[in-house]
């Protein structure tokens, strides 16, 4: 006698499904935004008990206004109510990341070029060992270079980068 799986094939597992989701929105509101100039930094989608929250966090040089966000907050909604991912019970919050955002891409880390910064890294061959730099970061391309706190200078492979963060300083 053969046993049938309880799972069926067409059922993806939740976080799979709100990742599909959450790429899904980031290809539908990138091109709205960029032609307000206006750059998507992240967004994060959650779901459950009957409603769903979103959260878009928006860069522009200067700082987005409450306006700006408003605005895209109604075009962004109306836009996911059409592509049938929102509806009447979908919170979508619109906003800054602020300063104390994680840095993962290379375009966060560009943005954070000239200011100071904590990175977490992957050493390599090390068994998964992490470490942590502090310093001021100087430039972000395939790898960050950071002027290092405790002196001399670190090349950083981006892929070997967790995570990095604002070294906020008074």
């Amino acid at each position: 006698m053969v046993a049938e799986s309880d799972s069926s094939p067409d059922v993806q597992p939740p976080e799979q499904a709100r990742e599909e989701t959450r790429q899904r929105i980031i290809a539908l509101c990138r091109p709205l935004l960029e032609a307000e100039g206006i750059e998507l930094v992240d967004v994060e989608w959650g779901s459950g008990a009957g409603h769903s929250t979103g959260r878009l966090f928006l860069h522009r040089p200067g700082g987005v206004t409450i306006g700006e966000c408003q605005r895209m907050h109604r075009a962004v909604m109306a836009m996911l109510m059409v592509e049938g991912i929102a509806n009447e019970r979908t919170a979508l919050e619109v906003g800054s990341p602020g300063l104390d955002r994680p840095l993962r891409t290379a375009s966060d880390f560009r943005r954070a070029e000239g200011h100071f910064v904590t990175v977490r890294r992957r050493v390599a061959g090390d068994g998964g060992r992490e470490e942590r730099l502090v310093g001021k970061l100087l430039s972000a391309d395939a790898a960050l270079t950071l002027a290092l706190d405790e002196g001399g200078e670190a090349a950083i492979p981006l892929d070997d980068v967790i995570e990095g963060r604002f070294d906020i300083r008074m």
